[in-house]
């Protein structure tokens, strides 16, 4: 029970992240839709970001 006590606020603030960020995910439906058009464009870039959480990821 000690390690709850100690790890609580870390285990509070990683659920409470999880939470908020499926929150603003995509669907998987909007992502298959997103992934098709960029596999049959003419001059595809070389990355691709499928929700709002890709800037954290990738410097586009």
């Amino acid at each position: 029970m000690e390690h709850k006590r100690r790890c609580r606020e870390l285990i509070e603030s990683t659920a409470a992240f999880q939470t908020s960020f499926l929150k603003r995910a995509i669907t998987a439906k909007k992502a298959a839709a997103k992934i098709a058009k960029t596999t049959t464009t003419k001059r595809p870039r070389a990355r691709y970001g499928l929700g709002p959480d890709a800037a954290f990821t990738l410097s586009m």
